[in-house]
């Protein structure tokens, strides 16, 4: 009805179509560069998925990979710091991710979601065991299969304890592709998920043991290692040094 109402004004629907699209596509510009640089604000999330949700469902005229890689950039950042909203806009953002995928979008924003996602998901006990299948179209460098097996392991810890238990064995077996302090990285991420599958299963002595064996490890590694590595992985940090204060 709005644009309708406009026509009357701005002559064809379908030039009215195209000055809202363009409208809207530079303040998701604006936006997304805002949070890239300072980080953005509810308000700021919201209407800047909406003004993205807008433009998938519009195409016309736009760079449907960037529009993906959008969507899932500002969803990864609302579930992981406005839970609600994230969860609000899930969905549609799901959707971009698979079609990104296959148009070669930005793998690490695409991973990004789906592990706020996953975690998000897994804190209030859904099912996560359906992305599995998703992660394994994800194909990429050294950063791209650390992501993988992160997320892997968080899906994995949702699952019946014998099955979780030899998926674990198996996953912590492929750290040997991995070096220097990202393997020491990934191995903690993957060790904390299978310690919380030990409480759901209460088998506290185990998981009090695991902790024990990795907590000098990780504060180690917070204290020495590479700038650029501690601020790409301070999500799987933060999560190490709950999980070591709250064993």
């Amino acid at each position: 009805m709005f644009v309708d109402g406009l026509t009357k004004f701005h002559g064809k629907r379908d030039e009215v179509l195209r000055d809202i699209v363009a409208v809207r596509k530079i303040m998701l510009e604006i936006m997304t560069k805002e949070l890239e640089d300072v980080g953005a604000t509810a308000r700021m999330a919201y209407f800047s998925l909406k003004n993205a949700k807008f433009l998938w469902e519009k195409r016309d005229g736009i760079d449907v990979r960037w529009v993906s890689e959008c969507l899932a950039y500002w969803c990864g950042f609302a579930l992981q710091s406005f839970p609600n909203l994230g969860l609000l806009f899930k969905d549609i953002a799901l959707k971009a991710v698979e079609e990104g995928v296959k148009l070669r979008g930005n793998q690490r924003k695409y991973l990004r979601f789906l592990y706020y996602l996953v975690g998000r998901l897994r804190a209030i006990e859904r099912d996560v065991t359906e992305f599995e299948e998703m992660l394994e179209r994800f194909e990429g460098d050294e950063i791209i299969e650390t992501e993988k097996m992160i997320i892997k392991s968080m899906i994995i810890s949702k699952k019946p304890y014998i099955k979780a238990e030899s998926e674990f064995k198996e996953l912590m077996s492929k750290l040997d592709k991995l070096k220097g302090n990202l393997r020491n990285y990934v191995e903690i991420a993957i060790k904390l998920n299978w310690v919380e599958t030990l409480l759901s299963w209460n088998k506290a002595e185990e998981a009090k043991e695991l902790l024990e064996g990795v907590m000098k490890s990780v504060e180690g590694l917070l204290n020495k290692a590479d700038k650029n590595l501690i601020e790409y992985f301070k999500a799987y940090e933060g999560d190490a040094r709950k999980s070591l204060k709250n064993p």
